[in-house]
Order: C-alpha cells, then structure tokens, then sequence
C-alpha cells in the first residue's frame, strides 16, 4: 500500500492547496497591524485636515476676491452718477455743499451687502483762474469754493477686516467764479499734548440755514478739517468732535436755561471771515475705585462722587465730568470711558469720612490710563481733619511726618503713612473671636477688671481686686485683627503714660503675635521671643511680624503692691499696609474751632500754624528742605 503525502498532485504535476481552516487564517500571510492602521488613519488625517485647510482658504480668497471686484464696480456706478448730476446738484443731503447725494448708504451686488458712504467737499485752490489765492492767504479768495471734490468708499458689510474701496473724482464748475456771501469754517482736533489727531469724527449741524446743514466728516492728517463756503449764522454751528476709543469735545447752544453760559458756544460764520475752532480729544481711561475701612477691610454699598474740572459752562460753574455711583458689595466699582482731568472724589453715603485716599487727591488722570484708587473710611464724626502732607519740589506725599494737633487739653502726635489699631474700651467683656466690636476682647485669666470705675474712665483693664487686695497678675488676649492683606506692624502705643510708682517699673506689658493661618498664636517680645515683652510706650515691633495678616496683642498687668493697680486704658498698634495712605494722617472726633497744628519732618523746614476745624476739614501743608 502506498503511502498518502500531506500535498497531492493535481494533474499537470501542480500541488493541490489544502482548505485552511478559519480559525487559523489570520496565522497565515503579511497582515496588517492595529499600529499601522491608526499610523496610516493619522498620516491620512493629517493630509485631509491640510488639504481641507488650503481649500477654505482658496474659497475665502476667491470671496474676497470677488467682493473686491463687485465692490469696485459699484464705486465706478457711484461715481459715473455723479459725473452726471449739474453741478449745483452735486453735494451732501445736509452737507457742505448742499446736494441731493446720500452721505451714508447700504446697497446689494450678487447677495454681497455695502455700505457706501460719499463726501463731497468744496477745494480752496490757490491756482484758481478767477480770483486768485485762498480763503486765508493774501490776495484773499472771496470765492473760495473753486470746485468740489467727492470721494467714494465702499464697504463690504460681512468682511470688514478687508480695506475699503476708495475713489475720487472732481467736479469743476462751467464759467466764471462770482464773489461768495459765505464764510470758512475750519476745525482743529488735537490730543492732550498738542498733537494732532488724524481721522478723528466731525458732525456739523446747523438746522437754521437753507438746505439745513447735518454732516460728518473726518480731519485729514495734519488734525485738520475745513469748510469753505458755508453759509453766515451767529451762533447756531453745533459741531461735536470725537474718535473710536477717544473722548469727545462739542459746542453748547447758548442761553440754554441749564447752562446759560457754555464755555464753548455754537460757532459763528459770518461772511467772507474765517471762523477757526478747536477741539481737544484723547484716548479715554479707566479708574478702579475701592472702599475700604481703616483695617483695609472691604467696605461695600458706599455712594461716590466723582467730579473733574474741566468747565462747560460759567457762571454757574458747570462740569463736564459729573459721576455718582455706588461701589459693590465688595467695595469695587470700575469707572471706564473717563477723560483725562483732575478729579475730585468725595463720598455721600451717610456715616462715614474720608481717613485718607491712595493716591492723593486730587486725581490727575492720564490719557490711555488705568488708575486705581482707594478711599479708606472711618465712622463719621462731627467734626474731623484730615491732613495732607507733600515734598515742595516733587509734589509727592511724604510718608512718615510727625501731625501734632492740640486745642485746651487736647494733644494728638499721629504719623503719616502709618494706621492704627486702637481700643479704648474693653467693657463688653471676652468671647469676641474676630475684632468686630471694639469693647471686647478674645479671652483673660479672670483676674482683670474691665467694668469697674477707678482713677481711669470705666471701661480700662485693671487687675482684679479681691478683699481688698489686688490679684496679679492680670492678662487679657485681644480679638483678632484681620488686615485682609500682607501688613507691617510698626510699633505700639498705650495709654496712660505713667503708672503708680507702687505698682513697678514694668507694671505694663505687651506681647504680639501674628500669623497668616488665623490659628499659630505665638507671642512675642521685642527681640522675636516669647522671653521679653515691650514695656517702653511706643516701642518698634520687632519685624518677625511682618507680612502677616492677622495680629493680636496680649496685656499683662503686674504689681508689687496689693493696694495699688496699673491701668491701660488706649492700646493702639501701627502698622504700614498697602490700603494705608501715603502723606496722610486722619484726626476724627474733635471739637469745632481753631486747632494749633505742627508738621514735622527730617531734613524738612517744620510747618506751624492755627487750623480751623468745623465739619470734615481738610487741610493741605508743603514742607521745603
């Protein structure tokens, strides 16, 4: 019996393929991968997103293309128009010259939409044949308006990042020039700094004239626009300059019964006379205004007036710049659109004072700007003083002068630059977490007296007395004080200066501590341990504290006597933070009438002098070198 091989020969000698079975196809031959597949699917992405990106590119093209072309055709359709008006007829419905053209029109080629928009304007030619000269010049012009010039632009209305189609055309008169009856206006538009503002807007209005006159027009680069051949009015050419971005400048009507007297009346044309008019524009800017309290703590809902001193109007005084507002709940308010000026700045809400402004007042506003300003608040008092002091050659504030005020019994040293923290009543008694109220405190050792009556007014921390004896010692722990904001402590200051001679020589001592987490209370003396206290009124805060936000302070009260007590009945710890202000020192809760004030500062001449205080007084002095 013959053996049967795996592969039988078919006739012809060719072997004969065997079935494969399915579930070992994919064993067999080159087949392709998952990784090639996503590799080829990517390559072929990439290619695709790139052709495809050439293609809207092409079509894009070809529509601007073909805008730019329609466009084109449509300007020559407006200018072969005009080719064929009279020339009487050939100007601006309300323009000058008067016409029966459109100043401002939309039209529609091959479902593209334009605006169209046509000036015409009267040319002063100096090589005229008839008169000779200009308006202005020598010999002068007396029919200045030699021929007119109309200029066509063309806008596409869906792809307005494409430069408008622009064409002119001039149209001169048949026969001779007659001497006009009408006058020149020519407009000047310039910046803060003199300089000249090209294409800025100019709207002409004059409803007294016949045709009635109500056109805009644009300056050309040197910030000039003028019109000649206008007709004689007194009085009665409103014209109001502005540009995209700008502020604005206008005439006024005058005898107006709210602003009798506008610092700039309607112009006048008379005839044959030039009638020259400027107008000042820049670019707008913006203050962020905030309200904030004498911790910097946010003070929301406040009202705000804001006003600049730049006059429209005389006797009365008007201004052009007026702002009320109210800041939000946050304290903010953002103020856009504001011309440059200076601006005063005051509050209206009831209840508060202005302790002091970052930065000074008044504000001086740039063009193109963007100021902050802060308005820090105290509770309003009767009668108040804030007192600004500035270098008399730099004009700046000078942070760190010494305000002495005094009247009768009265006698305040404050620092400028510096803001405080000060309790004078501690009678409302422990519990208070945060210091909100400033009659309590956080916490004491219970042998402290804060209610009772003593040589002090009530209200002072004293050591507790227990039959007759007083317990030492007394410790009372502050509030804590949220500066909402990286603060310096700067040093402390308590009140009464002295002390019974029986209680010590250190009867009185204060420790601080401070943190950024509201929970690490560490205090500390003067030399940044916890082993010393300070015990000198006025003493400087060691500057471990620095750049911490939350701060309190802890007495302690000693005696070497049991028949006699210390007293602290004002704790005040300055500090220097970014809401104080700089130049500046704020006295709230005097008595009305002639205070005695003295500045001081080194290296600087002292200031000296009577300052009459009623109401919320505010009180500038300039200090030489």
């Amino acid at each position: 019996m013959n053996a049967i091989s795996p592969i039988s020969p078919q006739k012809g000698g060719a072997p004969r393929a065997e079935p494969v079975a399915p579930w070992c196809a994919g064993r067999r031959g080159a087949g392709i991968s998952l990784v090639g597949v996503v590799i080829a699917v990517g390559i072929f992405a990439f290619f695709s997103a790139g052709i495809y990106g050439a293609y809207v590119l092409m079509i894009r093209l070809n529509a601007q293309n073909r805008a730019t072309v329609v466009g084109l055709q449509l300007a020559q359709e407006k200018l072969e128009l005009v080719r064929n008006l009279p020339f009487v007829d050939i100007g601006v419905a309300g323009g000058v010259p008067s016409g029966v053209l459109q100043q401002t029109e939309e039209a529609s080629r091959d479902g593209i939409n334009f605006t169209i928009t046509t000036t015409v304007r009267n040319i002063d030619d100096p090589y005229d044949g008839d008169f000779g000269g200009t308006v202005p010049g020598k010999p002068r012009d007396l029919a200045p308006a030699d021929y007119k010039r109309v200029e066509i632009r063309i806008r596409c209305v869906v792809c307005p990042a494409d430069p408008p189609i622009l064409l002119t055309t001039n149209a001169v008169p048949k026969g001779l020039e007659g001497a006009s009856a009408n006058g020149a206006l020519f407009i000047t538009v310039f910046d803060a700094n003199g300089q000249a503002v090209p294409q800025a807007t100019v709207r002409v209005q004059n409803p007294d004239v016949s045709p009635p006159i109500d056109f805009i027009d644009t300056t050309d680069n040197g910030g000039r626009l003028q019109i000649v051949d206008i007709p004689p009015s007194v009085e009665r050419y409103e014209i109001i300059a502005t540009k995209s971005g700008y502020s604005s400048d206008f005439t006024l009507p005058p005898g107006a019964p709210a602003n009798p007297n506008p610092a700039k009346p309607h112009a006048t044309v008379a005839a044959q006379t030039i009638t020259e008019i400027s107008f000042a524009i820049d670019r707008v800017s913006t203050v962020n205004l905030a309200t904030v309290n004498q911790l910097c703590q946010a003070v929301g809902s406040v009202g705000v007036h804001l006003e600049g001193a730049k006059a429209i109007g005389q006797n009365p005084t008007l201004f052009k710049t007026v702002i009320d507002t109210t800041t939000a709940a946050n304290g903010r308010r953002t103020l856009t659109d504001l011309e440059w000026d200076s601006y005063s700045v005051n509050v209206t809400s009831a209840g508060y004072d202005i302790a002091g402004t970052i930065p000074l007042l008044p504000l001086n506003l740039l063009p193109n700007s963007l100021q902050n300003v802060t308005l820090v608040l105290a509770p309003n008092t009767a009668n108040s003083l804030r007192v600004l002091v500035r270098d008399s050659m730099t004009g700046l504030p000078l942070s760190g002068a010494q305000v002495r005020l005094q009247r009768g019994t009265f006698d305040e040293t404050r620092e400028t630059g510096k803001g405080y923290v000060r309790q004078t009543d501690w009678s409302g008694g422990a519990g208070q977490a945060l210091f909100t109220d400033p009659s309590r405190y956080w916490s004491d050792n219970g042998d402290v007296d804060v209610t009772s009556s003593g040589p002090g007014p009530g209200g002072s921390i004293r050591l507790r007395r227990l039959a007759g004896n007083y317990l030492t010692p007394g410790i009372l722990e502050s509030s804590t004080v949220d500066f909402e904001g990286p603060t310096n402590p700067v040093n402390i200051v308590w009140s009464p200066g002295s002390q019974p001679p029986e209680t010590g020589t250190s009867s009185v001592a204060f420790q601080i501590a401070s943190n950024n987490d509201n929970q690490t209370w560490v205090f500390r003396g003067p030399d940044g341990t916890a082993s010393t206290s300070y015990t000198v009124i006025g003493s400087a805060i060691n500057p471990i504290h620095n750049s911490t936000r939350y701060l309190r302070y802890r007495a302690t009260l000693t005696t070497e006597s049991a028949t006699n007590t210390p007293e602290v009945s004002d704790v005040a710890p300055t500090f220097t933070a970014g809401c104080l202000s700089p130049g500046q020192v704020f006295f709230p809760g005097l008595a009305n009438g002639s205070h005695d004030l003295t500045v001081s500062y080194p290296g600087y001449q002292s200031f000296t002098g009577a300052v009459d205080i009623s109401g919320d007084a505010v009180f500038e002095v300039v200090l030489s070198p």
